[in-house]
């Protein structure tokens, strides 16, 4: 495996204010382009990309930002283009996209994401009404790809991670999710062995967890790693405890 340079997105990406990382290039650097259709909110838009190159290897992201119609991509690192850069999609209620491009030309390119809608799933949950206590409290989902590490080449590193839903809990820590159903996603990836749901407890203004890692109290619903497992369904009604891990 190739070196990657320091740019790589944090494991704890969603606890930090959501601006997207870049390159450091000259703005007449080689481009890749995610073009988005009409109907797709570019706010509602994550992308993770590595690129590999003569430098090593560089990944970075992009994302949450609105009035788009296409996020860029510089194509170069320190001066050094890039030879080659993988990139995954994610648009909130969408199949996760992922494409391979050659950038041995030295030119600019275009990528068209179209959204292939999956499933949504509605469940309701609560969480101990001790934690809350601040009134900007809210329930984040975490989409955790494990299987993103294979696909970008990596072996070690922070693992990609998406935000894909949020909910504000009443007074008794109740709160309703709609959350995509990834079992339904026709990726060759396994979802079961290779991808994880987190709930994290977080203030939505400072984006300061309150509690960082809520597992199901129901033993049949935890993975290993005691996050959410995913499933085409599950019980109407989940209580969530903070993890002792």
């Amino acid at each position: 495996m190739v070196p990657y340079l320091a740019g790589v997105w944090s494991l704890l990406l969603f606890f930090a204010a959501a601006e997207p990382q870049t390159s450091p290039n000259s703005s007449h650097a080689p481009t890749v382009s995610i073009a988005l259709p009409k109907d797709i909110n570019s706010e509602a838009v994550q992308i993770r990309y590595f690129m590999s190159g003569s430098f090593g290897g560089y990944g970075g992201g992009a994302g949450s930002k609105p009035d788009l119609r296409s996020y860029q991509i510089e194509t170069t690192v320190q001066g050094q283009p890039a030879q080659s850069i993988r990139i995954l999609v994610y648009a909130s209620g969408c199949r996760i996209q992922t494409f391979v491009m050659d950038l041995s030309e030295n030119q600019n390119l275009e990528q068209q994401f179209v959204c292939e809608p999956l499933p949504m799933i509605t469940f309701k949950g609560q969480v101990p009404a001790d934690l809350i206590k601040d009134e900007h409290a809210e329930v984040v989902v975490i989409y955790t790809a494990f299987w993103a590490q294979e696909f970008f080449g990596i072996m070690d590193g922070f693992v990609t991670q998406l935000q894909v839903a949020s909910a504000k809990p009443d007074a008794d820590g109740c709160f309703e999710l709609d959350i995509p159903d990834f079992s339904a996603d026709t990726s060759p990836f396994s979802y079961e062995l290779s991808a994880t749901l987190g709930l994290v407890l977080r203030n939505s203004v400072s984006l300061n967890p309150i509690a960082g890692n809520l597992e199901p109290e129901l033993p049949e619903l935890r993975t290993p790693t005691n996050a959410l497992r995913i499933q085409a369904t599950y019980p109407s009604f989940i209580r969530f405890v903070p993890s002792p891990n």
